[in-house]
């Protein structure tokens, strides 16, 4: 993923996306994307202190990650390149208090 110059137009700030994901719209100020092996997780929420993501494998337990959010506008990339390719995942969006916003 990235930007890059187009070099076919030196004279000119013009640039194209070499690659570009989208990303869905969870609410909250939140944005979700698929990107590579994980995701990529986008808040701009001054309300939310903590991300819990609940990993559920198909054949496993379930594995908890707490994110911590530490500014805003946030950007975290969760890999996923060691869980099976076959799980569900629910997230969770925590305030200061460690209670969820809904």
């Amino acid at each position: 993923m990235g930007i890059y110059r187009d070099s076919k137009r030196p004279k000119k700030n013009v640039y194209k996306y070499k690659n570009a994901i989208s990303l869905n719209d969870i609410g909250w100020q939140l944005r979700l994307g698929k990107l590579n092996t994980g995701y990529l997780i986008v808040c701009n929420n001054e309300n939310v202190s903590t991300i819990q993501a609940v990993i559920s494998p198909r054949n496993g337990a379930d594995i908890t990650k707490n994110i911590e959010i530490n500014n805003i506008p946030f950007v975290y990339y969760l890999d996923m390149s060691s869980i099976p390719s076959d799980y569900d995942i629910q997230y969770k969006f925590l305030n200061e208090n460690g209670e969820e916003i809904q």
